[in-house]
């Protein structure tokens, strides 16, 4: 009785986890490295009881089997049976990879590392190579990737045929072949969402080597790969003619500016401008009530307008800010009315203009319709002109003498700004600004060695992922400066382009015209504090930055 009652009740306490993977039992299983292999399967035993964990993506057979083979759990063994029909090629070294399928039963820690390598011939080959995968735009690495060596050198034959030899990224981006024959091979890399072991192509990414890989005794070739989403075909998507003034031409990929722009027969009154916005190209028209159709040339690109009514556009037409009115309707839909004119805040620096966005290229201002205030205090001395780096003049420059820390409010009387068609504000358009006082900004000084003379370069300064500021420069010689002055005090990335198109932006790469993406090199610069100017050193030909700051 009285141990009954010191019995304590409750759940057995367990050891520790299971941190160990299965084991390969070697005696029990198909022997590794066989050569005159003539089986028709792999038989694996294990130590304890396995699941199989996507057998069909993560076990990699070199070369590829015509048909799929047969994957079968049986307790602790593993089976991989070729099809009825399977012919292995002769005198050729196989490799098995199993990357993570094989996972014990109740934890789920898969084999490492098990390869499983047999020959059809007398040998095994034994040479490797290496290399690295990264992605194009970030440098980060790229994981779990498909990995493929080709024995046939035509650049069509990554979407005919299957690798030779095929292998997978780990979680650094890295790759390793063994086992390999000599000879020349292509070498590329690609998604495979569809697991077929093709490259599918626009929907699916991928890297490939400039040249042969060349295979051979005493030698262990090491590749450092870039993975890009191909080029697609420039090509229209979308036209959208449907609101009188404006066409919107939505292409595959971001189009080159400026685009040539012709009329296909000569219209009398007819005028335009155009801009790039992302993916599109937004042309701003205007032509006399008497023509109802005409036709432009854009990028060799035939655009034909049937008008709408000029006059019901007019009539409801009022000149905006851009971002207070809606966007041009799709095909199909009708426009929606415009919206009231609200009030909005944006920031500006101390002794820099405010740039206003209007929603229709602006042809006049009339500065007398202009009220600037601070306080309640009118501001006499300022100007407006046009932003030069708006190429459709939908943008004007505010440039007045702000007031550091302390909000200023502008009203454009109605007559105060008329658009390519006439028509002016006819309500009051108000803004507001924020001004950020210089003691608040930063100045940052960056020099740039390394760099090609001659050469186009893109700088893009990068909070977080938004793009705060970007500089198109051509070097000069081997090293430039390039000064940011009034700065947000925050940590950016400097991120240098070079340019190789040249069209101000970075491009990705195109397979079939054997063209890699453009080079990006990012560096994470020393925090920007408020009034102070910090001089930073980004080499492009290391990487490496060095940073010093002054009051």
């Amino acid at each position: 009785m009285l141990l009954w009652h010191c019995a304590r009740v409750g759940q057995p306490q367990g050891g520790p986890k299971d941190t160990t993977p299965p084991r390969l039992d070697t005696l029990r299983s198909t022997p590794n490295y066989q050569v005159n292999f003539n089986a028709r399967s792999l038989e694996l035993y294990f130590d304890e009881w396995l699941k199989l964990s996507d057998p069909a993506n993560q076990i990699l057979i070199s070369p590829p089997l015509v048909k799929r083979p047969t994957v079968t759990l049986r307790g602790k063994q593993v089976s991989i049976e070729w099809a009825d029909k399977e012919v292995l090629r002769p005198n050729s070294t196989y490799t098995v990879q199993f990357g993570t399928a094989i996972k014990d039963f109740h934890e789920d820690n898969p084999t490492k590392d098990l390869k499983y390598v047999f020959s059809t011939g007398s040998f095994i080959d034994t040479l490797s190579m290496a290399g690295r995968l990264q992605n194009s735009l970030t440098s980060d690495p790229v994981a779990d990737m498909s990995i493929a060596l080709y024995d046939n050198l035509q650049d069509s034959i990554i979407r005919k045929e299957k690798p030779y030899y095929i292998t997978k990224t780990n979680a650094e981006g890295q790759f390793r072949f063994s086992n390999l024959k000599p000879g020349s091979f292509k070498l590329a890399a690609f998604e495979d969402k569809d697991q077929n072991q093709l490259w599918s192509g626009e929907g699916e990414q991928l890297a490939f080597s400039d040249s042969a890989i060349a295979i051979a005794p005493g030698k262990s070739p090491v590749a450092n790969l870039r993975v890009f989403k191909n080029q697609p075909r420039m090509r229209v998507l979308e036209r959208r003619t449907n609101r009188y003034g404006q066409i919107r031409l939505s292409y595959s990929v971001t189009p080159d500016f400026p685009v040539a722009i012709t009329a296909v027969e000569p219209v009398e009154g007819l005028t335009w401008k155009s801009e790039r916005i992302q993916d599109s190209i937004a042309i701003w028209y205007d032509l006399p009530e008497s023509v109802k159709e005409f036709s432009l040339l854009v990028n060799g690109d035939t655009v034909a307008v049937k008008t709408p009514d000029r006059a019901a556009f007019l009539n409801t037409r009022k000149a905006n800010y851009a971002d207070a009115v809606p966007s041009a309707p799709k095909r199909g839909q009708k426009p929606t009315p415009q919206a009231a004119p609200a009030s909005r805040t944006q920031n500006v620096a101390a002794g820099q203009p405010a740039v206003l966005l209007f929603d229709a290229p602006i042809v006049s201002a009339d500065t007398s319709k202009w009220i600037l205030t601070v306080d309640s205090t009118r501001i006499q001395a300022f100007s407006v002109s046009n932003d030069s780096s708006n190429s459709a003049r939908r943008a004007l420059k505010l440039a007045a003498t702000w007031n550091g820390d302390r909000q200023h409010q502008l009203l454009l009387l109605p007559g105060a700004v008329s658009d390519i068609w006439g028509k002016t504000n006819e309500d009051t358009l108000r803004r507001s600004f924020n001004v950020i006082a210089s003691k608040s900004l930063a100045t940052l000084n960056l020099s740039i060695p390394g760099l090609k003379a001659g050469q186009q370069y893109v700088l893009q300064l990068l909070n977080g992922q938004a793009l705060e500021a970007e500089r198109v420069f051509i070097a000069t010689g081997n090293d430039d400066r390039q000064i940011f002055r009034n700065m947000n005090a925050t940590i950016y990335t400097a991120r240098l382009i070079t340019d190789t198109r040249p069209n101000g932006r970075w491009d990705t790469g195109s397979y079939f015209e054997h063209r890699q993406p453009e080079e990006v090199i990012s560096y994470k610069l020393e925090t920007l504090r408020s009034n102070w100017e910090l001089e930073a050193t980004f080499n492009v030909d290391t990487d490496q930055g060095k940073t010093r700051k002054k009051q």
